[in-house]
């Protein structure tokens, strides 16, 4: 505002985008472009303003930005397993995500098994992944917990 009002080197229109977050936890990108009109004198007489939901370009160019960024990851592997956790980091850091997994079908077993994780550097994140490693789900809802040896089905 302070640069449309002073002219400053001859501007009298700014435009920028912001990111606002809802109450619901949503996301929501703006493009805001602020006009100064004025007199015949050159005298400011007021602002037009214009505001517009750009939420789906941004949302877009964050999704070409992954693209890019997997082919890379997926073009410098050296080992699958090495490659999926980069993938996973990827994908949770262009999301905001603090964890993201991957969990590998075992059809004999009827399981899915967690095979790969990565997550932010934090103590309760940290401490989320020691204490769930050992969970397989099973078709049907449920989970088999054996960790420590022990046997234990949570509905969820």
């Amino acid at each position: 505002m302070a640069r449309v009002l002073g002219g400053d080197s001859g501007v009298f229109t700014q435009q920028q985008e912001k990111r606002y977050v809802r109450k619901d936890g949503s996301t929501l990108w703006v493009s805001i472009a602020v006009a100064l009109v004025s007199d015949d004198r050159n005298k400011p007489q007021y602002f037009v303003t214009a505001i517009q939901d750009i939420s789906e370009r941004k949302r877009t160019e964050a999704l070409s930005g992954l693209e890019h960024a997997v082919a890379r990851i997926l073009a410098d592997a050296d080992s699958a397993a090495a490659t999926l956790k980069s993938v996973i980091r990827a994908v949770c850091e262009s999301e905001t995500w603090e964890l993201g997994r991957y969990w590998r079908v075992d059809e004999p077993a009827g399981l899915l098994r967690w095979t790969e994780a990565w997550n932010v550097a934090d103590a309760a994140v940290d401490k989320f992944v020691r204490e769930e490693r050992g969970i397989e789900e099973r078709g049907g809802g449920g989970r088999d917990d054996r960790r420590r040896g022990a046997r234990r089905w949570r509905q969820e």
